[in-house]
């Protein structure tokens, strides 16, 4: 993996910062937020009629209302799409529908199920299992092919019958407008990237301390992440080293909001990962299974681990097994396309980080949809305390913030500098044991039995 892939993370990190305690953070009150919630249910609740939730705000239809044909949410197709944001046209003669949204067009015949969809002049088609229909002059459309085409998010809750569908694209220009520093690390990371070398060396480092307010006192968590890399020649060979610390923990109120974590956070003080990526391969050691070890020595399944799990081990792994355990039922699709894009040299947008942060759910029910939009007030809540700056090869960016007792301190730095042509040597890790991930889940099988 090329090491500028890293400036993606690093532009994204004030987005992962921002939800990890939206309630706190955003701008509208709690309050507010609850009645928002309850007035929805309410409204989604009182009869048995397919509902459509957009950005957080329910859709409202006068004459032909959403329903469910072929087990598809059908939906107004110009309603719908120009409430997207969408310029809707269609010919009679030819009894075609299209819809025009910033770069990306959208068309398609009545009774076929083929949508020709053109994305910045390049034309692709998408094969629908259910065709529109027209009932009452109206063409309804399944929402979820025709969202899905602008490159929006759709969910369903089949508790409350509602189509739950998320446009980053407008959320993105919200942001820009109400979070200029925010835009700016965005932007500024975008631009590193697009001026890095063909060879070069980097360091890049995160300190994170977060801290809450509890009934005892204060429960508190601080982690830092160093990295170094290095890139060389056209072809972008790089090997990029993570090194992550738990410096430390007093768990108190934040262990007992993780307490379905089957470790108490006391107890990884000291926690060492440290993660390899050479040439798209990824190597992974650490040491908390010793650390665990030495804070329950009892525990016999974590002696296992520890005896397994040696710290100077390599592990080699993939991102899909490493999310498979981390974040079960994940799509990586979103990671995966900013990855592809950074291999073309393509900077990372706004949009891009709210697609990294959200689009990998695995489901956007009711409940994702409100909390999803509640934590985008909490960009411009925060954005005051972010601070960026800029030299010719490093970027700085320091984030404080404080409310209702809740502080977040965020300190990310990165730099590069160019190396001659030929100087940098790109090995893969050695050490007296490497093993797959698939050979390691074997071996604790094993050993448990």
């Amino acid at each position: 993996m090329k090491i500028k892939k890293k400036l993606i993370s690093l532009a994204a990190a004030a987005a992962v910062a921002s939800s990890v305690f939206p309630s706190a953070m955003a701008a509208t009150s709690a309050e507010d937020y609850t009645k928002k919630v309850n007035d929805i249910i309410t409204a989604v609740s009182a009869d048995e009629n397919v509902d459509i939730l957009l950005n957080g705000e329910l859709m409202t239809f006068d004459d032909v209302q959403p329903e469910i044909i072929s087990d598809r949410t059908m939906l107004p197709f110009r309603k719908v799409l120009e409430d997207l944001g969408a310029v809707v046209s269609f010919d009679d003669a030819t009894r075609t529908a299209s819809a025009v949204k910033g770069d990306t067009t959208i068309s398609f015949s009545i009774d076929s199920n083929v949508i020709t969809v053109n994305d910045g002049g390049e034309t692709s088609t998408i094969e629908m299992d259910v065709a529109p229909v027209i009932k009452n002059d109206r063409t309804l459309v399944p929402i979820r092919f025709m969202s899905e085409a602008f490159g929006m998010s759709v969910g369903w809750d089949n508790d409350y019958r509602t189509a739950v569908i998320v446009d980053y694209a407008s959320y993105a220009k919200e942001i820009e407008a109400s979070a200029p520093n925010y835009t700016k690390l965005i932007n500024l990371s975008g631009q590193m990237m697009e001026t890095l070398p063909e060879n070069y060396t980097s360091t890049s480092s995160v300190d994170i301390a977060i801290t809450i307010p509890d009934g005892t006192g204060q429960s508190s968590i601080s982690m830092s992440f160093d990295e170094t890399g290095m890139v060389s020649g056209a072809d972008s060979e790089g090997d990029s080293t993570v090194d992550i610390t738990v410096n430390a923990v007093d768990g108190g109120e934040l262990s007992a909001m993780l307490s379905e974590l089957p470790i108490d956070l006391n107890d990884i003080k000291g926690a060492r990962f440290v993660v390899r990526t050479v040439n798209g391969k990824y190597y992974l050691k650490t040491n908390l299974f010793q650390v665990l070890e030495k804070a329950m020595p009892d525990n016999d399944t974590i002696g296992l681990a520890s005896m397994v799990i040696d710290e100077n081990v390599w592990i080699e792994f993939t991102l899909e097994e490493l999310m498979g355990i981390l974040s079960p039922g994940t799509d990586m699709s979103a990671l995966t396309d900013m990855m592809s894009a950074a291999e073309m040299g393509k900077a990372p947008t706004v949009e891009d980080s709210l697609r990294l942060s959200y689009e990998g759910l695995e489901n956007i029910d009711l409940a994702t949809g409100l909390a999803i939009d509640l934590s985008m007030d909490s960009f411009a809540d925060i954005d005051s305390s972010i601070a960026v700056e800029q030299s010719d090869n490093s970027l700085l960016c320091t984030m404080n913030f404080e409310e209702e007792g809740v502080k977040v301190q965020m300190t990310t730095s990165v730099t590069y500098t160019p190396a001659e042509e030929g100087s940098i040597t790109i090995a893969e890790p050695i050490s007296s044991l490497t093993m797959q991930f698939s050979q390691l889940w074997q071996m604790v099988e094993a050993l448990q039995k």
